[in-house]
């Protein structure tokens, strides 16, 4: 029989809501300034602090952005207990609105209205092929699409019409709508209901995604996103027999991420030859020529740069490995000890919760990703670089917590205690405080946004740099300005956040060691030397990196009045010099 929902409560609800709007309207702002200046009552007095570092404009931007989300997570409370009362508890409706609960998660963490660090190098490549002309005397952009060939020209066609901004924005919804699509089709084969897919995906999500967190599926627009859509619906056809389109769906997500889609694609043949004992190779092979077949276009392109030289050193590419992979595995004993655990409890849950079949696969599938990370810990301990740098360890942990989420909340939900159990997972992952905090950033940035609000100071910069230098120039900038390229359009020296894989390490290296004061990259010591050696580099220093790169501007974090050369442009946070001309009077 129909739910009825309950008219009264929900009118009493919604007035009390538009009351509390109107009041936050009119007096919010004031509340918010008596506060600030202690002119409230001593106990509201205590609530705000920190007056002295920070102006009142802070406090009052945080609190329309914590009113935002108050208002919004409401609204969404409401139409979630509406949604569950109203509509059959499996029934497409329902997971349609499980795919939006999803959806708002992710916005609120992840849609505001700027660039996130990979997005700034990712959508290079793409603007160059759409441009030709756009960082053409760059050495570091010269190298090549870093290996993401598909995803590059699959973009660049959009970069004809669209600022990286919005061609950013557009991507991410579109990658996280087919990632959902993706999650709910795999969830429902599994027989998850659709309320214990959208909490399986919360407690996944607001733990990271990842452990440890050093891996994700849902963030930015790049080309990982589009191969861990199409390795989801890979996995989603092993798990269902059809291993034609398996094989197509692994091959594209090899073409997009050689690495994601070549570790995902080696499980998943593992899943499909141990259950059969090979003896029905057909299976196996049907899904093999498949992957083979559409993953060349991503993979060529990818080996390329091995082929062309092998002759790296094992030194340089080890300290390229230390210094830039953040999936390479240091971890400490109690986390290996814990991600064991995690693994074994994975195992013996999906036995419980899901069909056997299904629960074997995932269970092959998961075994064959963790011994993928375990070969990483051992090559780390072997200090075996080459095997480190194709990151064996990033899919181990991301799907183990996955599979975790789900198999946990679809067993759970066979019990009475649920509720108390449910509520205590998502506490410990600390769903509700990343989510009202997510929420609130998300209004306070779109508000900044929207309103116009000044420049950052490098926004500032950039476009001193786009307007008032040549389009040749090449810049000593800090290399570890990831933002630079894109913002600026100006090529320099080398860039720090570049993965080059092939002989032009050496170059990238001593490019690096030029900057770093002529002192070679220590691993152990992190950035914080190159930081530091960067912002030191003597005259003579820059008139041999300008003679031997053809530089004109250094670009420096600080201000730096002993050299002599001429200050061009300053803000509070940057300073730009003339190698070119003197310091002396304009």
């Amino acid at each position: 029989m129909k739910k009825k929902y309950p008219l009264v409560p929900t009118a009493f609800f919604l007035l009390c809501l538009a009351a509390g709007t109107l009041i936050y309207w009119n007096y919010g702002h004031a509340i918010v300034k008596a506060i600030y200046e202690r002119k409230s009552g001593s106990f509201l007095n205590r609530i705000i602090q920190g007056q002295a570092s920070n102006p009142l404009q802070v406090y009052l931007e945080s609190a329309d952005g914590m009113f935002f989300a108050s208002v919004l997570l409401l609204f969404a409370a409401l139409f979630i207990f509406m949604a569950s009362n109203s509509k059959k508890p499996d029934s497409g409706g329902q997971w349609i609105f499980s795919g939006l609960i999803i959806f708002g998660m992710v916005a609120v963490a992840f849609f505001r209205p700027s660039l996130m660090e990979n997005e700034w190098l990712y959508m290079v490549n793409p603007r160059r092929i759409a441009h030709p002309e756009f960082l053409a005397h760059d050495w570091t952009w010269q190298q090549g699409t870093r290996g993401y060939f598909v995803f590059d020209w699959l973009v660049s066609p959009f970069a004809f019409f669209l600022s990286s901004l919005k061609l950013v924005l557009l991507g991410r919804a579109l990658v996280w709508i087919l990632l959902i699509v993706a999650f709910l089709k795999s969830a429902r084969t599994l027989g998850l209901k659709w309320w214990q897919a959208a909490l399986g995906f919360a407690f996944w999500f607001y733990a990271g995604q990842s452990f440890p967190e050093w891996e994700w599926v849902f963030g930015g627009f790049e080309a990982k996103c589009l191969s861990y859509f199409f390795l989801f619906l890979a996995l989603h056809g092993v798990l269902n027999h059809q291993e034609i389109r398996a094989g197509i769906y692994a091959g594209i997500s090899a073409s997009f991420h050689g690495l994601i889609g070549g570790w995902g694609s080696l499980a998943l043949s593992g899943t499909m030859l141990v259950p059969f004992r090979c003896k029905n190779p057909n299976r196996f092979l049907k899904f093999f020529s498949m992957f083979f077949f559409f993953a060349l276009p991503g993979f060529i392109p990818g080996l390329l740069p091995f082929f062309k030289n092998f002759s790296i050193f094992k030194d340089d590419y080890t300290a390229q490995l230390l210094f830039r992979a953040t999936h390479a595995p240091f971890l400490s004993i109690a986390t290996v000890a814990e991600i064991v655990l995690l693994a074994a409890g994975t195992l013996i849950l999906l036995g419980i919760s899901f069909d056997r079949e299904y629960a074997r696969k995932l269970r092959i599938f998961l075994i064959i990703l963790t011994g993928f990370f375990a070969l990483g810990l051992l090559g780390k301990a072997w200090n075996r670089a080459f095997f480190l740098s194709a990151y064996p360890c990033r899919l181990g942990p991301v799907f183990l917590l996955l599979f975790f989420s789900l198999s946990v909340f679809r067993f759970l939900g066979r019990s009475v205690f649920v509720s108390f159990l449910l509520l205590s997972a998502l506490l410990y992952c600390r769903m509700p405080e990343k989510l009202f905090k997510h929420t609130a950033y998300f209004g306070v940035d779109w508000k900044k946004a929207l309103k116009d609000y000044p420049e950052n100071d490098f926004s500032q910069l950039a476009g001193w740099v786009k307007t008032n230098t040549a389009l040749d120039s090449v810049f000593v900038a800090p290399p570890w300005e990831y933002r630079f390229a894109l913002s600026a359009e100006r090529s320099q020296v080398v860039c720090y956040k570049y993965e080059i894989m092939d002989v032009s390490i050496q170059e990238w290296m001593r490019r690096l060691a030029d900057l770093n004061g002529g002192k070679a990259l220590q691993y152990k010591q992190g950035l914080s030397a190159l930081r530091e050696n960067y912002s030191r580099l003597t005259p003579a220093q820059l008139e041999a990196i300008k003679l031997k790169y053809g530089a004109r501007y250094y670009l420096v974090p600080k201000e730096r009045p002993d050299l002599p050369f001429r200050l061009v442009y300053s803000n509070s946070l940057y300073f730009l010099y003339d190698l070119d001309i003197p310091n002396g009077p304009l």
